[in-house]
């Protein structure tokens, strides 16, 4: 869709201040509590969206280009995901498992992934996931996005929902997966997975659901936050405790959200060549 499709350039809406602040506090020790066990110590320089995701779209000099539809804000060229104090070791080595088996599955052996077409679109059945480990990655995510201070992040709350996930993580325990479950849409352009592309989360309503919406790593990740039960069609949809999974496949020329962006920047003549 225009250029929004190509290179290896694309974040969105990433406050340009928050990258100035870590640049410069790259080498000062800090202490404060951790967000996950709160024990006070030395806190790590987290990502909230792992760093293996940004990968895909780093240009040869390690850079990727900043977008944002707010006028006020130039294009610019970025080194690296943001980043925050966040976690003490321990804990930051505790996630660091989950998005080691995360990376893997998409980008290293995987698992069987069987294409499949119904009348009503195309998907990918995944087969042979570590559910645990897998739904632990997916609660993580969320979960950081909530306690992040950083703006990029600031349309995610989880509310009392917050502490439950914490809690589940920090026992390292996927819990019951029809609680917040996330539902993956797989993001392609011009027939290839669009990975260049990362988006702000948003808090969306979507069907008869609210939740939360993430892009990133080729992915639409929909979060859905709220206590009702599910409607079983949606059910058939998300991470199993057994390790199957679902991915309807979505053109983002016909993602209307994606659609926007890309008319927007290109309105302002901002859309990267």
């Amino acid at each position: 869709m225009d250029n929004l499709s190509t290179g290896t350039f694309i974040a969105v809406s990433i406050i340009l201040t928050e990258m100035k602040s870590e640049e410069s506090s790259t080498n000062l020790t800090y202490k404060a509590r951790c967000a996950l066990c709160n024990q006070l110590g030395e806190l790590r320089k987290s990502h909230i969206i792992p760093e293996f995701m940004f990968k895909p779209m780093y240009d040869q000099k390690h850079r990727f280009i900043v977008l944002s539809t707010d006028k006020k804000e130039p294009n610019k060229f970025n080194q690296k995901g943001l980043r925050e104090r966040l976690l003490c070791p321990d804990c930051e080595t505790r996630l660091s498992k989950w998005e080691t088996y995360t990376r893997d599955l998409f980008y290293g052996a995987g698992v069987p992934v069987t294409p499949i077409d119904t009348p009503s679109g195309r998907f990918l059945l995944m087969e042979g996931i570590d559910g645990t480990k897998f739904r632990l990655f997916q609660l993580s995510i969320l979960w950081r996005a909530s306690v992040s201070k950083l703006s990029f992040y600031k349309n995610v709350d989880l509310g009392p929902f917050e502490k439950q996930i914490g809690d589940q993580l920090l026992a390292s325990d996927p819990g019951d997966f029809d609680f917040v479950p996330c539902l993956l849409f797989a993001l392609i352009a011009d027939g290839k997975p669009m990975d260049n592309f990362i988006h702000i989360p948003e808090k969306v309503r979507w069907s008869e659901m609210i939740g939360y919406r993430f892009v990133f790593g080729s992915q639409i990740w929909y979060y859905v936050v709220s206590k009702r039960k599910l409607p079983p069609y949606v059910r058939e949809f998300y991470l199993s405790p057994e390790g199957s999974c679902r991915i309807l496949i979505k053109d983002a020329a016909d993602v209307s959200f994606v659609r926007e962006f890309a008319i927007d920047l290109k309105e302002m003549g901002k859309l990267p060549d």
